[in-house]
């Protein structure tokens, strides 16, 4: 699939990101270090997505889920409800990074 701008792109591989993170997060006993840097990989590209378009960029459902808690907290404090949610849900016990 090629895509047309560098937001597209970057929306691209900030969804791959998150997938990743997201496989990390159903795991009973998941990786804490690599989950926390595939979450800080994902905030630094929603901030620069949200910095570098004009009007703000139309993110793929994954990431307007954190986007969306983002607008009440701030954006660390977002991914890191995302992930415990996705163990949560997976797991029933409550992952504590």
């Amino acid at each position: 699939m090629a895509y047309k701008t560098l937001a597209e792109t970057l929306d691209y591989v900030l969804d791959c990101t998150l997938a990743t993170a997201e496989t990390l997060a159903m795991r009973k006993k998941p990786p804490k270090a690599e989950l926390r840097r595939q979450l800080s990989i994902a905030q630094k590209g929603i901030e620069a997505l949200e910095a570098e378009t004009d009007p703000p960029h139309q993110f793929s459902s994954r990431t307007k889920e954190i986007v969306i808690l983002w607008a009440t907290v701030p954006l660390k404090d977002a991914l890191w409800s995302w992930a415990r949610d996705i163990h949560f849900r997976h797991n029933e016990t409550e992952l504590v990074l």
